[in-house]
């Protein structure tokens, strides 16, 4: 399951590296991000990764300030959880050539 949170552009107040992304909304709750989450080797190397897409999305987001009108604060934030069935596959094959690898080594 991937959850997923959907706030529009007029909502959001910063854009920040903590311990990975971090986004800031003008309510002054915190929304972090599972795919660019905080670690140990992001943490020593100081999140260069997180750095670029954090200086992307302030871009993109000073891009769609300059070029539109003030924006109305959304009526609510859309939360989803979204099922991949990716993951219950990979567990499903490593299952079965764990099983394949039992027969060939009798």
């Amino acid at each position: 399951m991937t959850p997923s949170i959907t706030f529009p552009w007029a909502d959001l107040a910063e854009i920040n590296v903590g311990n990975g992304l971090v986004f800031r909304l003008r309510d002054g709750r915190k929304v972090g991000s599972v795919s660019y989450g905080g670690s140990v080797g992001g943490a020593l190397a100081g999140y260069p990764r997180i750095k670029r897409a954090v200086a992307r999305m302030q871009a993109a987001r000073a891009q769609f300030q300059a070029g539109s009108p003030e924006q109305p604060t959304a009526a609510g934030h859309y939360r989803r959880i979204e099922f991949s069935p990716r993951a219950l596959l990979c567990i499903v094959a490593v299952f079965e050539a764990i099983a394949l690898l039992s027969l060939l080594i009798r």
